[in-house]
């Protein structure tokens, strides 16, 4: 994925470099093709199915999938996800999924091939001090995985007043910060639990550190 901005205009380019999502200050979304010829073209209303909450969003751009062939972005307000829309190249029609219930302040990861989501509810930060105050708190940060399909939520691990920083390595395997160590930890989904209709287990490996 390639990102580029200019203007007051961001896009994200697919993988395959036919597609081009592009948002011009954030008001309205257009679906180019890899000439920059207008494919699509959706305003707030359209993306938020005239839902009266999401009438003074943002429109996000997020990612497009690995093929190319579903794009993801999401209805914000104060920088709070409120919806997450997904198109799919063939047709274009916008599927919607609410997130407002979730404690997206700060640190999260969509997966775009599965649709899955990595998130904790670590707080918003807005000063230096106020993440002092925090680390002291002694506050419990949980760190889930959630389908919006479903709308299901599962806990992964917990941590006490710090990040996890969740990254998607692939479709099926995440990693984070160790809540009780200096490195990161991969969790992967290979096949015990139930989770958004098929089963899984959780694999935890340690891994090296990286930024």
């Amino acid at each position: 994925m390639k990102l580029y901005s200019g203007l007051g205009i961001e896009f994200r380019v697919a993988p395959n470099e036919q597609f081009i999502a592009a948002e011009p200050a954030g008001v309205e979304l257009a679906l180019l093709d890899g000439q920059g010829q207008l494919l699509r073209g959706f305003d707030l209303a359209q993306l938020s199915d005239h839902q009266p909450d999401e009438f003074y969003a943002d429109i996000g751009l997020t990612k497009w999938s690995e093929d190319s062939r579903v794009f993801w972005g999401e209805l914000v307000i104060m920088g709070r996800p409120l919806l997450l829309y997904r198109l799919e190249a063939a047709t274009w029609q916008p599927q919607r999924f609410d997130v407002s219930n979730l404690p997206l302040y700060w640190e999260d990861d969509l997966n775009p091939n599965t649709g899955q989501l990595v998130y904790s509810d670590y707080p918003s930060l807005i000063t230096a001090e106020a993440g002092e105050e925090f680390e002291k708190s002694g506050q419990t940060v949980t760190l889930f995985v959630y389908d919006p399909a479903t709308q299901k939520a599962r806990p992964i691990a917990t941590a006490t007043a710090q990040a996890f920083r969740p990254k998607w390595l692939d479709d099926h395997t995440f990693e984070y910060d160790d809540p009780n160590g200096e490195g990161r930890l991969m969790y992967t989904l290979t096949g015990v639990e139930e989770f958004d209709g098929k089963t899984y287990a959780q694999n935890f490996l340690r891994c090296p550190f990286r930024d």
